[in-house]
């Protein structure tokens, strides 16, 4: 009965004081992926509705893109309940480091904030990929550090392209989602062409090709994009043009040297299949990926056929 009651303690141990499953450097390649992601729904597992409990409190945006992580030491003014973060904490910080040790690790080019006698922040921005950085804000009261958070900042790596060119556009990735549907001169995908530096290679009333960019738009008779494509190096457009990379941002931290694991990873589990491509599918619109062999060959987004969009409300009656 001893033994089974040691046996019990440990484990409760274990659940409850357990390592994070993500921890270190490792969150901040969380930020700017969906909810839906493999590594985030284990650390929302983890967490199990209960930030307190684990000292980890994670926050999503309206597509349920992850924009910020917030990590907690015990002991701090927010509630006697919230428990220290039970994991390495970025840029090897730990929560016993003193400001000078703090600042040291977060390295040159760091801002501050507030008195140290008091609350004082210790803040800088990193780079997350060629399109995005993230803020990391280290919180301290009366000389403890009590709070770290990771902060995505969409945009702020200066929106570098692969090839090391800056994009002085505001095009987002997720926007090709949301061409689909509207007219070819909609705002954003009039954003992405004034990118090339080239004309389109191919046009007629309803395809758009830009080849040595990676892009390909198809409309109908009055101009509604029904599809767009973009493609990764030495595929083949519908006129069989063979293409150059498209080297923009894609949605949801996607990148065309992704395999299907990190595709996976990134997005979650499809919604289906069909032959060599995957589908996932975002309120009215879908994007097929294709694979050749182990990596991306291209992204289709097209119109969800499945999607059904949402009754009007009633307008009630006015009370006689």
């Amino acid at each position: 009965m001893k033994v089974f009651s040691l046996f019990l303690a440990l484990t409760t141990s274990v659940l409850l004081y357990g390592q994070a499953p993500v921890q270190g450097d490792e969150l901040t390649a969380l930020l700017g992926q969906l909810k839906s992601s493999t590594q985030i729904q284990s650390l929302e597992s983890y967490i199990e509705g209960s930030y307190e409990a684990r000292g980890i409190k994670l926050h999503y945006n309206a597509d349920t893109k992850l924009v910020r992580i917030e990590l907690f030491n015990k002991d701090n003014p927010w509630g006697a309940n919230i428990q220290q973060f039970q994991g390495k904490l970025p840029k090897e910080l730990t929560f016993e480091d003193k400001i000078v040790q703090a600042k040291k690790k977060i390295g040159d080019g760091l801002e501050v904030d507030g008195e140290v006698s008091t609350t004082y922040f210790i803040y800088k921005q990193f780079e997350l990929n060629n399109f995005d950085s993230y803020k990391l804000s280290a919180e301290y009261i009366s000389g403890r550090f009590i709070s770290l958070s990771l902060i995505l900042v969409e945009g702020g790596s200066g929106d570098l392209m692969e090839d090391g060119t800056t994009n002085k556009s505001t095009f987002k990735g997720e926007s090709l989602l949301y061409i689909v549907k509207k007219s070819k001169a909609n705002l954003e995908l009039q954003k992405l062409i004034e990118l090339f530096e080239t004309y389109h290679s191919f046009a007629d009333k309803t395809h758009i090709i830009y080849a040595s960019n990676g892009l390909e738009v198809v409309t109908d008779y009055s101009g509604i994009v029904h599809e767009v494509t973009v493609f990764a190096e030495g595929q083949n457009t519908s006129q069989g043009e063979v293409t150059g990379a498209f080297k923009y941002p894609l949605p949801y931290g996607l990148k065309l040297q992704d395999n299907r694991d990190a595709v996976t990873q990134k997005l979650g589990v499809p919604a289906g299949s069909e032959g060599s491509s995957v589908f996932y599918n975002y309120g009215p619109s879908r994007i097929n990926i294709f694979f050749g062999g182990s990596k991306i060959s291209k992204l289709v987004f097209t119109i969800n056929p499945d999607y059904k969009a949402p009754a009007p409300p009633v307008k009630k009656s006015p009370k006689p």
